[in-house]
């Protein structure tokens, strides 16, 4: 991958300009899309509650299933790897309590000790997914149903994007770039990234108007 870039929190689109390609996947988190994928696959768990950390790693696994399938993930957000294996990284920082969103992400989830929680009588629903976005989803969740959350440190540390950029005791982001080449997909690069240009567009002329 591309070496020297610095991937910040809320740069949008950092582009490796000499290789002309993505350097990290730093798309603003999408906060709403983030709440109602992780609302999906709480809301049919016992006491709609999971442990955080496998609740992370599906919605990682998820959004690479999107990718692989359509070009797109279900909600942007940095990949991030750390050393119990690649999450979301702005969604761990929602969970954590530490992400300028908390506000909006704590009126529907809350965490207790190491689980995260889908708040009585809060739902953020279903309304900026699309069908395949919950079929994704609810697929990747069954197909792991038997695994807790070590079992899928194990499984996503078998991943070539996180071996890749194995970060020992610290953390990295993990490029785009890298991830398309474990999907096999590096020649959608250019595609992919005019897509998610365009979502964030959107998003952004969205979020402008509702300000």
């Amino acid at each position: 991958g591309p070496t020297g870039v610095e991937c910040r929190e809320g740069s949008g689109l950092l582009l490796v300009a000499a290789a002309g390609i993505i350097g990290c996947m730093e798309w603003p988190l999408d906060t709403i899309r983030a709440a109602q994928a992780a609302a999906v696959l709480l809301r049919d768990r016992p006491g709609r509650r999971d442990n955080y950390m496998r609740v992370l790693k599906l919605l990682y696994l998820a959004n690479r299933a999107a990718i692989q399938e359509a070009g797109r993930p279900i909600f942007t957000d940095r990949f991030v790897a750390m050393r119990r294996g690649p999450l979301p990284g702005g969604v761990y920082d929602l969970v954590k309590g530490v992400h300028r969103d908390v506000g909006e992400w704590g009126r529907f989830f809350r965490t207790d000790r190491y689980d995260l929680v889908l708040v009585d009588g809060a739902d953020p629903g279903v309304g900026s997914l699309t069908r395949f976005d919950v079929e994704t989803l609810r697929r990747v969740a069954e197909q792991h149903a038997d695994l807790d959350e070590w079992a899928l440190v194990d499984e996503t540390h078998r991943l070539p994007e996180w071996i890749r950029n194995d970060p020992g005791d610290s953390s990295r982001t993990i490029p785009l770039a890298d991830v398309l080449d474990a999907l096999g997909l590096r020649d959608r690069e250019q595609a992919i990234r005019a897509e998610m240009a365009r979502r964030d567009r959107v998003r952004s002329a969205f979020l402008g108007r509702t300000a």
